[in-house]
């Protein structure tokens, strides 16, 4: 997980394992979409949560096409996030995106 920078833009930047071999997973551009954490929830959804300055950027894993999707952002730029064991639950923590540095604490979702 982190970022990559292509053309002067950076996007989010997934590897994705089966085990024997790593290889780039596809993401979609996300304006500073420097991800910084990956989990999955109880439900079985797998989410990417991160964000650089202002900007905040959350993906959801699509196995269907293979594919990490754009989701609707946190509202806070994610340093860390942690999902509760046996709900759909995503707690996340990091920076608001509003204001110089203010911490902040969000639940993303029931």
């Amino acid at each position: 997980m982190g970022g990559s920078t292509s053309g002067g833009e950076e996007r989010p930047f997934a590897l994705h394992g089966n085990g024997k071999t790593w290889t780039v997973a596809k993401t979609p551009k996300v304006a500073d979409g420097r991800l910084r954490a990956v989990g999955k929830a109880g439900n079985g959804e797998v989410w990417a949560l991160g964000g650089k300055g202002p900007a905040p950027a959350a993906l959801r894993w699509n196995g269907q096409k293979n594919r990490w999707d754009t989701a609707t952002a946190p509202g806070l730029v994610v340093r860390s996030f942690t999902t509760v064991p046996g709900s759909a639950a995503l707690w996340a923590a990091g920076i608001a995106e509003e204001g110089d540095l203010v911490p902040a604490i969000k639940r993303l979702k029931d």
